[in-house]
């Protein structure tokens, strides 16, 4: 299975960012979308495995990720997108896990549970646990 990463930033250098340091320190080799809504670009100069998008009129998040689904359906060697934002950090299995999972349960969307502090769900939230 062939996973497509798909990144919406704004205002951001994505060369320097946690999703672009972690997801390329172990999968040198994936093809990243980077769909940026700046209010001007910040680095337009990408590798070849980095298809890059500026939207100068910032059509947001879903913008960005109808943008990626029109690449995905043009190409047939792209059997997924994974959606991702610029603070993203990749353990080095990640993508090999995702793809395991995806192919073993035959699934059409995969959405993983987010935590934090361990082991609290971050989404949905109660506020009355909120101070």
């Amino acid at each position: 299975m062939k996973i497509l990463p798909v990144v919406v930033i704004y205002n951001e250098d994505f060369l320097r960012s946690n999703v672009y340091l972690s997801l390329l320190k172990y999968y040198p080799n994936i093809e990243v979308v980077l769909y940026e809504n700046s209010t001007r670009p910040i680095n337009s100069k990408y590798s070849n495995r980095v298809l890059y998008f500026y939207d100068e009129n910032n059509g947001g998040v879903s913008a960005g990720y109808n943008y990626a689904s029109m690449i995905a359906k043009d190409r047939s060697d792209i059997e997924a997108l994974l959606l991702l934002d610029q603070d993203t950090i990749f353990s080095s299995d990640y993508i090999s896990r995702l793809e395991e999972e995806l192919d073993r349960n035959n699934l059409d969307v995969f959405v993983p549970q987010v935590l934090f502090d361990g082991d609290k769900p971050f989404s949905p939230v109660s506020y009355s646990g909120f101070s």
